[in-house]
C-alpha cells in the first residue's frame, strides 16, 4: 500500500504567511498575517478565517487575530526559519492545508539565506518530527509526520512558477518585493542562474510605509508601519506619496543591480507590487502573493517525485 505523502510548500514572510498545495487533485491556498500571540477564549464571530490553536498545552492566536486580540504580539521579523514563531505559523498553516498524515516541507529563503548551514539547520528542527496542533476553535486535532523538508530562494521559485524551469529566450530578472528585502534572481537567454546580478536587497514594504510613519511623527502622531499598512482611509493620501516615491526608488536600485535593464524582462512579483506605478517594462505576475509559494511546491515535487 502506497504511503500518503504531501507536499506543503511555505513563502513564511515578515508581513504575511502564504501557504501552497495540491493534494490529491485538490488545490489548498492560504494566506495569514505573520503574527502570533497569546491566545484565549472570546467571540470569535466578528472576524474572518480565525486562527486560534494550541500547540505543546500552550494557547496562540495566528494571523490577524493576534493583531487585534493579542496581548503579547509578536511578528516574524527575523530570518530564522526555526524560531518559535515560525514554528507557530507552521502549525497554523498544518493545521489548515494538512491532508495527509505525512508531510514534505518546501520553505523559501532569501538569497543571503539560501546556503547548507542554514539547511542543516532546517532539517535538524523539522525532519522526522511529528506536529500536532488543536484548533481551540473547532476543537480539531491534527498530527503529521514531517519526513522531509528543504529550502530554495525565493525570487528562484517565482522562475519556476511562471516558466517551469524552461529557458526564456532572453535575459529576465525576477524581483520578489517583501516587506523588509527586495529578492532578485537573474537568469541568461538560456535558463542559466547568473550570481552577479542576484541579491537581497535591504528595501521593500516597510520602508515605503517609513515614510507615512516620519510624516506623521513629524506632526506628533506617532503610529506603529503594520497599524498604518493595515489602516484603510485615514493615510491613504500620503500612503499614495510613499508609493510614488518607491516607485522611483525601486527602479533606482535594479538599475543598480542591472546596468544594462532595458534589455532585460522584469517580472515582479509580491504584494507589495499592487501599490506601485511602474512602466512598460516591467511585468507583473498573475498571482504575486503566491507566486513564491507555488513556485516552492513544483521545486517539491521535482525533488520529491
Amino acid at each position: 500500500m502506497q504511503k500518503e505523502v504531501q507536499i506543503i510548500a511555505l513563502d513564511i514572510g515578515r508581513r504575511n504567511c502564504k501557504v501552497y498545495s495540491i493534494y490529491k487533485g485538490k488545490e489548498y491556498k492560504v494566506l495569514f498575517s505573520s503574527v502570533i500571540s497569546d491566545g484565549r477564549h472570546i467571540q470569535f464571530d466578528k472576524y474572518d478565517n480565525p486562527i486560534f490553536i494550541n500547540v505543546d498545552n500552550a494557547n496562540y492566536f495566528v494571523g490577524n487575530l493576534a493583531e487585534k486580540e493579542g496581548y503579547t504580539v509578536t511578528r516574524n521579523s527575523s530570518d530564522s526559519k526555526i524560531s518559535l514563531t515560525v514554528k507557530i505559523l507552521i502549525h497554523a498553516a498544518i493545521l489548515k492545508v494538512a491532508k495527509a498524515p505525512n508531510v514534505r516541507l518546501m520553505l523559501g529563503v532569501p538569497s543571503n539565506q539560501y546556503r547548507k548551514s542554514v539547511l542543516l539547520k532546517v532539517i535538524e528542527c523539522y525532519k522526522d518530527k511529528y506536529y500536532t496542533v488543536r484548533d481551540n476553535i473547532t476543537n480539531e486535532f491534527k498530527t503529521v509526520y514531517i519526513e522531509d523538508v528543504d529550502i530554495y530562494r525565493e525570487a528562484d521559485a517565482i522562475c519556476i512558477d511562471v516558466l517551469n524551469g524552461e529557458a526564456n529566450g532572453k535575459d529576465i530578472l525576477f524581483v520578489s518585493v517583501g516587506f523588509k528585502t527586495t529578492e532578485c534572481s537573474y537568469y541568461d537567454k538560456y535558463g542559466n542562474y547568473v550570481d552577479r546580478y542576484s541579491t537581497t536587497v535591504f528595501y521593500g514594504h516597510k520602508d515605503m510605509l517609513a515614510y507615512v510613519q516620519n510624516k506623521l511623527r513629524a506632526d506628533g502622531t506617532v503610529v506603529d508601519v503594520i497599524d498604518i499598512d493595515s489602516n484603510v482611509g485615514d493615510y491613504d493620501i500620503l500612503k499614495s506619496e510613499a508609493y510614488e516615491l518607491a516607485s522611483e526608488t525601486l527602479v533606482q536600485k535594479l538599475e543598480e543591480i542591472v546596468p544594462n535593464l532595458d534589455n532585460v524582462d522584469v517580472v515582479l512579483s509580491g504584494g507589495t507590487i499592487k501599490h506601485l506605478t511602474l512602466d512598460e517594462r516591467f511585468n507583473v505576475t498573475n498571482d504575486p502573493m503566491m507566486n513564491v509559494s507555488k513556485g516552492l511546491f513544483k521545486v517539491g515535487e521535482m525533488l520529491y517525485e
